[in-house]
């Protein structure tokens, strides 16, 4: 493992890897030290990322049986009902468990879990934690070489760009990758989007008679009226190109107005959540970063809140899905990301999120949106950066953060 992300895994406590490894079964949630977190939770701070170099070696050896590479060779080409059954075969003969790690922090978690043993007999075990909390596990198991540890990560993309830099996940196929209705960028070698957040202002409509349709608007137009979150320096990476290319200005011209923007806010409210709960009460006017899924839930409620007609662009930053190249259930694992590909897209759906597969019903982001998808890899690489800079931006502008 290379020295930045030696150091953290080193900078964690090993506490909760130990007691799993003693009593040697799946972490279970209830085993997570940490309460459950917002999904948008920042990613882990990390020196300068690996260049990946290394990530592509782990799966070049021969195949071993039972190996990822032995699995799919022994699946390829059977159509979707007969590489299901194969695959539950080889699952139990690997034990019958599937452990997975994941950020879900709903329903929706839970409910994916329960159809995925209801229609395959399987046991699935579920650790839910923060996004940094389940990357910094899966470093640790991984580098302890700890044998019953994640078979199935799902987390913000840009978690799942570290795992795979360090090589800690498996080539990804699955029978979803034919599906029309994933965007074409929706799936990497070793990692593929399951849902997406979709950032966007939600107003009071009893406050603001008029909404945004540009993110200059969302900035310039409502000084005084917006409340932001203190960790979304992953929107700002998202909407300074958009800024430079609406005003035809510099990279820094366009960090600038974000913080003027920031330095003019109502107040700072950790949780994409808790802002739209805020801004439908009335205590503030609009939420300059809140997710559209909340608007939409909000609204359904009957909340005075609008965020239609949408702001051009909208603004995604992709979860993904990946398997862990350590898996001590590859079969399992596979079985499962195809489920999360396919069945369980509806069950994002069905709690507020917006699947990676566009066509699934019940999406709340209507195809004809125009949108721009927050490039991950560059993401990872500048993270200090724009981390930095919104953090400088957050302190300036001297108001305490409020929790939801």
């Amino acid at each position: 493992m290379k020295d930045a992300m030696r150091k953290l895994v080193l900078s964690v406590s090993l506490t909760l890897l130990l007691v799993a490894a003693a009593c040697g079964s799946a972490p279970t949630q209830e085993e997570a030290a940490p309460a459950p977190a917002d999904e948008t939770d920042a990613p882990a701070a990390t020196e300068q990322a690996p260049t990946g170099a290394e990530s592509t070696e782990t799966a070049g050896s021969a195949a071993e049986p039972g190996s990822f590479e032995a699995i799919y060779a022994e699946i390829e080409g059977l159509d979707p009902e007969a590489r299901q059954e194969r695959l539950i075969e080889l699952a139990e003969e690997a034990g019958g468990t599937v452990n997975v790690y994941s950020t879900m922090n709903g329903e929706e978690g839970p409910e994916s879990i329960a159809l995925f043993e209801e229609q395959t007999g399987l046991n699935a075990e579920f650790y839910r934690a923060s996004a940094t909390d389940v990357l910094n596990r899966v470093l640790q198991e991984n580098a302890a070489d700890y044998a019953n540890g994640a078979d199935v990560v799902t987390s913000n993309g840009t978690e799942m760009i570290l795992l795979e830099r360090e090589g800690m996940l498996a080539p990804v196929n699955t029978i979803a990758e034919e599906d029309e209705g994933f965007p074409e960028d929706a799936f990497g070698e070793r990692w593929a989007w399951t849902y997406l957040n979709v950032f966007t202002p939600i107003w009071n409509t009893n406050t603001v008679t008029e909404g945004p349709t540009t993110w200059t608007e969302v900035l310039t137009n409502y000084p005084g009226q917006v409340v932001y979150d203190p960790g979304d320096w992953d929107w700002m990476a998202g909407v300074v190109p958009v800024l430079m290319e609406e005003n035809g200005i510099s990279e820094e011209e366009a960090m600038t107005m974000v913080g003027e923007a920031i330095g003019e806010a109502a107040a700072m409210i950790a949780g994409h959540t808790a802002m739209a709960q805020f801004v439908a009460s009335g205590q503030y006017d609009i939420s300059g970063t809140s997710y559209h899924s909340n608007g939409v839930d909000l609204k359904n409620e009957g909340a005075p809140v609008e965020w239609e007609p949408p702001v051009d662009p909208l603004i995604v930053r992709p979860n993904a899905a990946g398997l862990n190249i350590d898996a001590p259930n590859p079969a399992g694992a596979i079985l499962f990301l195809d489920f999360f590909l396919t069945d369980a897209q509806e069950i994002m759906a069905k709690h507020g999120r917006q699947p990676a597969n566009l066509d699934t019903p019940g999406g709340t982001l209507p195809p004809e949106y125009n949108t721009i998808v927050i490039d991950l890899e560059q993401l990872v690489d500048n993270q200090e950066k724009w981390e930095s800079a919104y953090t400088e931006f957050v302190q300036n502008s001297g108001l305490p953060v409020q929790e939801g």
